[in-house]
Order: C-alpha cells, then structure tokens, then sequence
C-alpha cells in the first residue's frame, strides 16, 4: 500500500489530468494499475487523434521510482494546466 504522502501525488496528477482535459486542447490519458502501484500517462500536446504519437510518455512503478518523478510528473501538468 502507498505511503500518504505517495497517495497524495498519485490524487494530484489525476486532479492536474482532468483539468487539463477540461479546458484546453492538450490531452492528457493516465492508467493507474491499482494492483501492481503504478500508472502510465501520455500527453499529446496537440490534442489526440487516432494512432497519433504521444509527445510525452511515462511509466511509473511507484514502489521503486523516488518523488522526485512524481514532482517532476507534477511540475509538467501544472505548466500545462495554466497555460
């Protein structure tokens, strides 16, 4: 089980997704893998279409990877959220 503080950063990407989807033309797809703690998320700045590339890309173990991938994954939705 996630640490709070884990839990915590894991809950603010998903707000930071479902912002960014709700307002402007980037979007951004997150899969969260309950069972295993970790999550995917690609970010196509120009908007998703079919077979289209992501132009961001990250998996994410959150029983190995440190916070400091988490900050950074926060960091980068905030920039795109208050553009």
């Amino acid at each position: 089980m996630l640490n709070k503080n884990r839990r915590e950063k894991v809950l603010k990407i998903m707000d930071l997704v479902m912002i960014i989807n709700s307002k402007s033309k980037n979007t951004v797809t997150i899969n969260y893998y309950g069972a295993f703690e970790s999550f995917d998320i690609k970010i196509y700045e120009k908007g998703y279409k079919n077979k289209s590339d992501d132009d961001y890309s990250m998996d994410m173990d959150l029983k190995k990877d440190n916070d400091l991938v988490l900050d950074s994954v926060i960091y980068l939705l905030t920039l795109l959220a208050n553009k």
